[in-house]
């Protein structure tokens, strides 16, 4: 099995990150009354876990240092005041196989071509944002990564929030990116796996 160093830099790191899903139906506001109209059971289906692929991280707790995954797949990296952050080719990196994609998901159970409204957030329903990230864990004695704003292939966006388009079917297909972030004040970012779970809420 290969490991991919950099000489100058402190670790070799694997970012993954796996998720769980939850879903919700139509709700209607009907002549000033509340009612919920369940029209079909949305359904989610992973194809692929968002992955950060390999990379490494130079002095950590200097700075926070990051990586773009965009809902294409491309990844951009950015540093901090010393702490430094680079991408690796994909392949082996401390015996586990990790290569940079899209999470990749497939909706279904929507109403045809409808907008599909997406939220992303921690397993107890809180949205995603700066002050809530996704908490990575790795290895005994690792400092934890932060994810935040995540991505997707959005068709638009309108008063309720962005979107995608389903097809006739009812179907789409869901690409999703965020940003990582390494941890102020971190210390170590030993080699191995780093993992972390996050929610999508699909509604129409």
């Amino acid at each position: 099995m290969r490991r991919y160093k950099i000489p100058a830099v402190l670790v070799v790191s694997i970012s993954l990150l796996f998720c769980v899903f939850s879903a919700r139906a139509n709700f209607v506001d009907n002549n000033l009354h509340s009612n919920v109209a369940i029209v079909s059971a949305v359904t989610i289906v992973e194809t692929n876990a968002v992955s950060f692929g390999n990379l490494s991280v130079g002095s950590p707790g200097g700075g926070d240092a990051g990586l773009v995954l965009t809902p294409a797949g491309g990844r951009t990296s950015f540093n901090g005041a010393s702490t430094t952050i680079t991408p690796l080719s994909g392949g082996y990196g401390n015996g586990i196989y990790s290569v940079a994609q899209a999470g990749t998901y497939q909706i279904s159970g929507a109403e045809s071509s409808s907008n599909i409204y997406v939220q992303f957030v921690q397993t107890l329903g809180v949205p995603i944002d700066s002050s809530n990230p996704v908490t990575l864990t790795g290895p005994a004695g690792a400092d934890e990564f932060l994810v935040d704003a995540f991505t997707f292939n959005k068709d638009g966006t309108d008063g309720t929030g962005d979107y995608l388009v389903a097809d006739s079917s009812g179907n789409a297909t869901l690409k999703v990116g965020a940003t990582l972030h390494t941890k102020a004040g971190a210390v170590s970012y030993p080699d191995g796996a780093y993992r972390g779970v996050f929610g999508i809420v699909a509604s129409y």
